[in-house]
């Protein structure tokens, strides 16, 4: 009996060993699809608000933010960054827009990022001279995702412009030679 007791107790440890602490997420009724670990929990809401400070200037109404802790088998996610955004995305008076950039410096930001890529495209294919086969920027042009106050956004038209104008337009010809455009 005294066998049977201790072989259940060592059986009983070696599940617990494999069972982690889970916080199951949800940030204004939007649930973050992975669970989390506590560590990965603290670390998302502490990046949140400190960028959610840096961007406001007055203290902007957290999101509600409702967890369920649970056991689970398989170990946690201690990637913060999906639960950083979805707070960033659900805080009163963040936006998410688009910043497109030269050579990494933003120049303006826009709130729909196909549309400033296709006006750069549009832009950089207009004036394309004859014989020209290839067409490029000089400079690296990248759009991505920037939180930000939604004051800050800029009329596409207005982004293209000023995105092209610190950067100038390359063509090649079918033999690798440059074209004056």
């Amino acid at each position: 009996m005294k066998k049977a007791l201790c072989l259940l107790l060592a059986l009983l440890l070696m599940a617990a060993a494999q069972l982690h602490l889970c916080a199951s997420v949800r940030v204004d009724g939007e649930t973050l699809p992975d669970r989390l670990s506590l560590s990965a929990l603290l670390r998302a809401q502490k990046a949140a608000a400190a960028a959610s400070n840096e961007i406001l200037t007055t203290d902007g109404a957290p999101p509600g933010l409702q967890t369920r802790w649970q056991l689970c088998l398989s170990p946690p996610s201690q990637d913060a960054a999906p639960l950083s955004d979805l707070l960033l995305r659900h805080t009163e008076g963040v936006s998410v827009l688009y910043g497109g950039s030269v050579n990494g410096f933003y120049i303006a930001c826009v709130s729909d990022r196909e549309r400033l890529c296709e006006a750069l495209r549009r832009q950089l294919y207009a004036n394309r001279p004859a014989g020209a086969v290839h067409a490029r920027y000089a400079d690296a042009i990248d759009v991505r995702a920037l939180y930000t106050r939604p004051d800050r956004e800029s009329r596409v038209e207005d982004a293209c412009l000023w995105i092209t104008g610190m950067s100038e337009a390359l063509y090649t010809d079918e033999d690798g030679r440059l074209i004056a455009g």
